[in-house]
């Protein structure tokens, strides 16, 4: 949901304008001093800066305002100054539609309690209809969860739009307190599915969370076969997230099996270069002896999913800001250059992996196949399949309509 974004400059920066522009200059994210003392909880500057005529509404990076910082970073003294002294507003939200009290739960339970006194609704939720539980939950903070569910009676089987509980944020985040809490005081169901079909036990393994997929798999017995979207299993979503230790502890310590296919007939492999998952890749071909040749039900090939272009909603359904890895273009190299996979391969439909990329508009992976081409002088023939005279440059597909294969659907 958020990311506080770390400052590269010294802090006596404010110090380094000159008093007639310090106060409005912005710096590298866009903020302006007053954002970057309320950030790092710099009250006597704060003060010194709004009698100098800064704007205590400001919005900076993101569209924080000065009281979204302090509340961020768990400045109680600067968000009462700013509150009750300067009259800043409570509910001025940022561009992702988030108020002051949103950043608190990633400050303090005082911090919460305090916005809440003055008037703030810790019922709201944000552009996305989530819930101030689940950035608590997210954030990892068990007593802000605690205060919310025990003080606030905030229902603790709130779910997102997409069915997303507390339970599934917190075993994706690690927070595993949080998730001994809900389960072992609360009694929430540790098999509850979002709208997805997918288990807490999926979202730890998608986020390389071991401690939590342990504590489920040994501690509560959840089935590590379990299936979600797409019959995906727990090792097909770790290798999606590029989890390695939790795709070792699948196989290793489980037995979980590393040929098992999803509703497309795609192995943990397939989707492991589909996430550019490199080192996963390599353990499964080089230390278990998975056939690198293997293709899913569409006869689509490892170069055909590693070719695709990584579309958010197919990687992870309702999360569209959850991506998958950048690294495609070395699983590419690796099967080509030392495994020998063909690159020219074509599947069910006849398309090759140069299809997949060139209609994805992945350009780096579209330069290294052409060279490839042109180097073993390999012909490829012209229909459906793309050939070095029809594509006329890298560049222009640059100009094309972006209509991604999406080996998922």
């Amino acid at each position: 949901m958020l990311a506080t974004k770390q400052l590269d400059c010294r802090s006596d920066v404010i110090g380094l304008f000159s008093e007639e522009k310090r106060t409005s200059v912005r710096g590298k994210y866009k903020d302006t001093p007053i954002h970057v003392a309320a950030k790092r909880g710099q009250l006597d500057e704060v003060k010194r800066l709004i009698e100098e005529g800064a704007d205590i509404n400001a919005k900076g990076e993101d569209g924080y305002t000065p009281l979204h910082y302090a509340a961020e970073g768990g400045w109680l003294d600067i968000a009462k100054y700013l509150v009750e002294e300067r009259r800043a507003d409570i509910n001025a939200m940022n561009a992702k539609g988030e108020v002051p009290l949103h950043m608190a739960v990633f400050g303090s339970v005082d911090m919460v309690k305090y916005f809440e006194e003055k008037g703030a609704d810790i019922n709201i939720k944000d552009e996305y209809g989530i819930s101030l539980l689940h950035y608590a939950a997210e954030g990892s903070k068990l007593d802000i969860v605690r205060y919310l569910i025990e003080k606030g009676g905030i229902d603790f089987n709130i779910k997102s739009p997409n069915g997303v509980t507390l339970l599934h944020i917190a075993a994706f985040s690690g927070a595993l307190d949080v998730v001994k809490y809900l389960i072992e005081e609360k009694g929430v169901n540790f098999n509850v599915k979002d709208k997805y079909c997918y288990t807490p036990l999926h979202h730890a393994a998608k986020g390389e969370q071991s401690g939590v997929v342990k504590y489920f798999v040994e501690g509560k017995g959840v089935d590590f076969n379990i299936e979600g979207f797409l019959r995906r299993t727990p090792l097909h979503v770790a290798a999606l997230g590029g989890s390695f230790g939790v795709v070792k502890y699948l196989v290793e310590e489980k037995g979980a099996n590393f040929n098992v296919k999803d509703g497309n007939g795609g192995t943990p492999l397939h989707i492991a270069a589909f996430s550019g998952a490199l080192g996963i890749v390599k353990y499964l071909i080089e230390e278990k002896g998975v056939d690198f040749n293997v293709k899913d039900g569409s006869n689509r090939t490892l170069l055909h999913y590693a070719a695709d272009k990584g579309l958010k909603c197919a990687a992870w359904p309702g999360r569209p800001d959850y991506t998958v890895g950048a690294e495609r273009l070395h699983v590419i190299k690796y099967l080509i250059e030392e495994k020998g996979v063909d690159f020219n391969t074509k599947d069910s439909s006849d398309r090759t992996p140069l299809n997949y990329a060139t209609e994805a508009k992945e350009l780096d992976i579209v330069e290294y196949l052409e060279s490839q081409m042109k180097e073993k002088k390999t012909q490829i023939s012209s229909d459906p399949s793309p050939t070095i005279d029809n594509i006329t440059s890298v560049e222009s597909l640059t100009h094309s309509t972006d209509q991604s294969s999406n080996v998922y659907r």
